[in-house]
């Protein structure tokens, strides 16, 4: 049996990161977005400005619906891929 919620990780790419008083440090695909639409939708709830970078993206992800966790996005591939194992890991100890 596999987990409902599954370990999702990307190749490198850019994101948006931004901080807002309800949700803190968010990163967003920076290929789904653009800075200005981001910078709209956040609205007052925007802290600062929005950056951008490059990096690998985890989260959890149920495939076929619509929930997922938020990523995190770590600069070095050997940092995402070991959060990504110890996901991997968790899972196999559920089941």
């Amino acid at each position: 049996m596999t987990s409902f919620m599954q370990p999702q990780m990307t190749d490198q790419q850019w994101w948006f990161y931004y901080d807002t008083i309800s949700e803190g440090t968010t990163w967003v695909p920076a290929e789904l977005f653009s800075k200005e639409n981001v910078a709209k939708a956040l609205g007052d709830d925007l802290v600062g400005s929005i950056g951008v970078t490059t990096g690998y993206g985890v989260r959890r992800s149920a495939p076929g619906y619509l929930d997922c966790t938020p990523w995190e996005v770590f600069g070095a591939l050997e940092d995402a891929q070991e959060t990504y194992d110890e996901m991997v890991a968790e899972d196999e100890e559920v089941e």
